[in-house]
């Protein structure tokens, strides 16, 4: 009796075990480039109304598991590609959806990129024509003394001219022409080379000697 009781139960529990494995569904898939046919990682997959997801693998593989006899929608995503989905009825123990997404192209406007060198650093450029002068490809620097991060009140010239790229510069204790420049292809005995303007004058006929 006791034995035929065990056979029962035995049988009970195998049935509802088979009944468990049928109520689902795996779910598997490829996910592709539509342009490349490449496999592509890192791609979230997910069921909408049941809330399960996976991620593929570096194949492109995903596999999902969920429960068998229903209607829901799968997405597959990623960034950089436009979001692809299917409505699917998970009816069979084993159900195969691959998706080929498409790279997100979008056509931008024209950008407009304006500099702040003249704000943050104090210096700018000249343009290429101003008035009658002609400054294309020529080194011509403008210091705006308003933007400077420099001691004025001491008069110093240093930390004015360091501001420009490549130049030397060095003071003497001599008198007349106290401050001496010197720049890459030009002679750096004098400061004669430069044309030196303050407020679109200049300065002085010996370029640096005032105000000093």
């Amino acid at each position: 009796m006791r034995y035929h009781v065990f056979i029962l139960v035995f049988l009970f529990v195998a049935s509802l075990h088979r009944t468990g494995l049928a109520q689902q569904t795996t779910i598997t898939g490829k996910i592709r480039d539509a342009e490349t046919g490449e496999a592509i990682a890192g791609a979230s997959v997910y069921l909408k109304a049941q809330g399960k997801g996976a991620t593929s693998d570096a194949r492109g593989n995903y596999q999902i598991v969920c429960a068998s006899g229903t209607t829901d929608s799968l997405t597959a995503s990623l960034l950089g590609y436009e979001p692809a989905t299917k409505i699917i009825t998970a009816s069979d123990a084993r159900l195969e959806i691959s998706f080929a997404l498409r790279p997100r192209a979008v056509q931008a406007g024209e950008v407009i990129i304006k500099g702040r060198k003249s704000n943050l650093f104090g210096i700018g450029k000249l343009e290429s024509i101003e008035g009658t002068a002609i400054y294309e490809a020529k080194k011509s620097e403008v210091i705006t003394v308003d933007d400077l991060a420099a001691n004025l009140a001491a008069n110093n010239a240093r930390q004015v001219f360091s501001k420009v790229a490549g130049l030397n510069v060095w003071e003497s204790d001599c008198a007349g022409l106290q401050l001496s420049i010197g720049a890459r292809g030009l002679s750096p005995s004098r400061s004669s080379n430069f044309n030196v303007r303050q407020n679109g004058y200049d300065i002085s006929a010996d370029a640096l000697g005032y105000p000093e």
